[in-house]
């Protein structure tokens, strides 16, 4: 589990092998200070698609691409963002500017 900071929120929801994360980031704080661990998996990688995909014993597991978006003005605007592996088995997000 990440580490408490006060600039995001965390839920992690998944069915069987596809899993997604949700963070909410409060406006002015950096997404790329968010780091996921991954711990058991044998290797990761990015799809395609822009999905995580965990090798894992057994067979793969996804994290869904990111869906990257802002509130302004009451309305919701996608944002471009992706995943980033890092060393150490970690993912970290990368997006646009805010």
């Amino acid at each position: 589990m990440p580490a408490f900071i006060p600039e995001w929120t965390w839920s992690f929801t998944g069915i069987s092998d596809n899993w997604n994360t949700t963070f909410v980031v409060a406006p002015g704080a950096d997404p790329k200070a968010i780091r996921l661990d991954v711990e058991g998996a044998r290797k990761l990688r990015v799809s395609a698609r822009g999905d995580v995909v965990l090798g894992v014993p057994g067979g793969e597991v996804l994290l869904q691409k990111p869906v990257v978006y802002q509130i302004v003005r009451g309305e919701r605007r996608e944002i471009a963002g992706r995943y980033a592996l890092v060393k150490n088995h970690q993912v970290t997000f990368f997006c646009a500017v805010l």
